[in-house]
């Protein structure tokens, strides 16, 4: 089911669907929201009828329902140098039905570099029947090779109601649930959806800045995330140390965030606020594809203790 936040009129995508470039570049912090672009994409730019494209009626739009259209294929995960060969050899063949192929290639700035390198060349001089398109969350892990072949498009992201509102209607999120997953996953509803389990980054604030305030003692938040989900424990540190950061910085604050920090005012005055952003920052690097692993939860326990307690070893 497309997206409610995607359109293809953003941008003039709708035209560009029209007459794609040899390769489109869709940049997309949230990922999702590419997917989703490109599958519209897809569906305008291999329907047959030019009066009302994708109108849902001709072969190319049935078999694209089926998912059995033989000149396009979407890989939403990053590729290995096996499916780079097949998709070199494939897009050289002649369209089946239409004017042209379409290749979706989804986390660019996730490939290993062999699988790269071989994309690279079919990229280098594509056939004129067919394109290509990408995408990527961060345009700085893109190799400037793939940036200058590319037409390039940052797409938006929804705003919080709306995110909210798609997780309670699409998702079955209860209100509480889908406030949680979106606090706790930086408010992109894709990350949101698949944990509806989340737990809320708010609700023991209060531990965290007591450990901050006196590591040596307040030892409780460690355990806390001990008790979380190895893949949760960074975007619930960072999303907590957005809020603290935030309330500090700013004149005005979300009712929730002051609400819950307000009775912690004390406290939160006599943190370091620069230490507070080299911890965000910290916990940043730890997201990059070649610093990602098993055991986050160790690290940014280990991370915490190096920047707040560095008398303190013990995990």
């Amino acid at each position: 089911m497309p997206l409610p936040w995607t359109d293809l009129h953003y941008r003039g995508l709708d035209r560009l669907a029209d007459n794609l470039p040899s390769t489109l570049l869709l940049l997309d912090p949230q990922r999702g929201n590419a997917d989703d672009m490109a599958d519209a994409i897809i569906r305008r730019a291999l329907c047959l009828d030019p009066a009302a494209r994708p109108c849902g009626h001709c072969k190319s739009c049935h078999l694209l329902a089926q998912g059995t259209h033989p000149d396009t294929a979407s890989y939403y995960e990053p590729c290995k140098i096996e499916d780079i060969r097949t998709i070199g050899d494939t897009v050289q063949t002649t369209p089946a039905i239409g004017r042209q192929r379409l290749i979706y290639l989804g986390a660019i700035d996730n490939y290993n570099p062999y699988a790269l390198n071989a994309l690279l060349k079919t990229l280098e001089e594509p056939p004129t029947h067919s394109r290509f398109i990408l995408s990527a969350t961060n345009r700085r892990a893109v190799k400037a090779t793939i940036l200058s072949r590319s037409h390039i498009v940052t797409l938006p992201k929804p705003g919080y109601q709306q995110a909210r509102e798609w997780l309670i209607t699409a998702h079955h999120f209860t209100p509480e649930q889908a406030d949680a997953a979106l606090n706790l996953h930086h408010d992109n509803p894709h990350r949101a959806a698949a944990h509806p389990d989340a737990p809320d980054p708010m609700a023991d604030i209060g531990e965290l800045i007591a450990y901050l305030a006196n590591p040596q003692t307040a030892t409780a938040y460690l355990h806390r995330l001990d008790r979380l989900k190895d893949n949760q424990s960074n975007d619930y540190l960072q999303n907590q140390l957005h809020a603290l950061i935030a309330y500090r910085q700013l004149d005005t604050h979300g009712q929730t965030w002051h609400n819950r920090l307000r009775e912690h005012d004390a406290a939160l005055q006599g943190l370091d606020l620069n230490r507070l952003h080299t911890l965000y920052a910290r916990l940043s690097e730890l997201r990059r594809p070649d610093r990602q692993q098993i055991g986050q939860t160790l690290n940014i326990k280990a991370l915490l203790l190096e920047t707040y307690d560095k008398r303190n070893h013990t995990l």
